[in-house]
């Protein structure tokens, strides 16, 4: 049995009738994350993680329609299952957990391993499907560790913070590029 299918609008669930990061505006989409090529404009409704609701207002408008749910929470979406489970990414990413019929799918949307100690540590999640992206399962990237260069970001910016001079700040923008600000 296919708990998930892809469509030309994206991940589809059709015993639930509701898509999974969305590439067109649907009806119901569940969100891995607030990031842009994952939490698109035009949806009717939202669900996402809790903390990724003030991100999607933020990117999305204060006027959609949004709910949000805590990690390992289930939500019934025409009487299929859905949780979130933490995804490590960036704050409010999760794991979508799916159940149909006893056939658990999940779908990472993004996910990082290493506990980065910002955002909630991944968590891996038991199921027969595991969908996921693959940027960095490509060829071309070998060796490829975020703490790393969270380390040489935040050890490059130490000259510039002082608390006399200048305010810094490191972060992962929601359009998904890291970037230092200065005032």
């Amino acid at each position: 049995m296919n708990v998930l299918q892809f469509t030309d609008s994206g991940i589809y669930c059709p015993a639930g009738d509701f898509y999974i990061d969305p590439w067109k505006p649907v009806t119901k989409a569940v969100i891995t994350h607030a990031h842009s090529d994952h939490a698109r404009p035009g949806n009717q409704q939202y669900l996402c993680h809790e903390h990724s609701v003030p991100l999607l207002q933020l990117r999305l408008g204060q006027d959609i329609t949004v709910q949000g749910v805590k990690y390992g929470e289930t939500t019934l979406i025409n009487g299929v299952q859905v949780q979130f489970y933490p995804a490590g990414h960036m704050i409010g990413s999760a794991q979508i957990k799916v159940t149909v019929g006893g056939q658990s799918w999940v779908v990472s949307g993004d996910y990082k391993t290493e506990n980065d100690g910002i955002s909630e540590a991944f968590e891996p999640v038991k199921c027969h499907v595991f969908i996921t992206e693959s940027t960095f399962g490509l060829p071309i990237y070998t060796g490829h560790h975020n703490n790393n260069s969270f380390r040489i970001s935040a050890n490059g910016a130490q000259p510039i913070c002082a608390p006399e001079k200048t305010v810094c700040c490191w972060l992962i923008v929601l359009a998904k590029h890291n970037a230092f600000f200065t005032t």
